[in-house]
């Protein structure tokens, strides 16, 4: 998360049963103490291995080196597939391109009347919380979507991204054309 929970904070990652975290711990080595601030959904359980024993391991262990090296490379097309998403101002660009990304990176596919797309169970506060936005901008702008066509939910329900649609919609706010 970006900030103390009591501020309004913005998720950066969700992590999984299994999944590290706390690895830019590792770039502070020459410059100081940098924490990771991290808040649990559910009753958790986290260790903290020191940076030495860290670095034996990873010294006897090239399976572990790889592995930590494909975790630093998704992070990082993480964080620049967030960038992207952030850096668009208007809300339209900004959700829609959430919704693309997460439509490829955690949907299902599926259909919207005769064309294809892709399910995402995601609730507004989540969308809030990953784009930067208000929950009520999110309403706003997912009522805006909707009656576009572009998609389909229910109270409680998944998001049905018409992606091909979506995408096209888009294009065309970044060309100015009338979308």
């Amino acid at each position: 998360m970006t900030a103390q929970p009591h501020d309004r904070p913005v998720t950066l990652r969700t992590i999984e049963p299994g999944d590290p975290f706390g690895e830019l711990c590792l770039c502070s080595v020459r410059t100081g103490i940098r924490g990771t601030t991290a808040c649990a959904l559910v009753a958790s359980e986290a260790f903290e291995v020191k940076l030495t024993n860290f670095l034996g391991y990873l010294h006897q262990n090239r399976a572990a080196l790889d592995a930590l090296m494909f975790t630093l490379c998704l992070r990082l097309t993480d964080a620049e597939h967030r960038i992207e998403v952030m850096a668009h101002r208007g809300a339209d660009q900004r959700l829609g391109r959430l919704l693309l990304r997460l439509a490829t990176s955690r949907g299902r596919k599926g259909r919207i009347g005769r064309r294809d797309a892709v399910t995402v169970t995601v609730s507004h506060s989540e969308l809030a919380q990953l784009a930067g936005m208000s929950r009520p901008h999110v309403t706003v702008t997912m009522g805006r979507l909707r009656r576009r066509g572009l998609v389909q939910y229910d109270r409680e329900g998944p998001v049905r991204v018409d992606v091909a649609s979506l995408t096209d919609y888009l294009g065309r706010i970044v060309r100015g054309e009338r979308a």
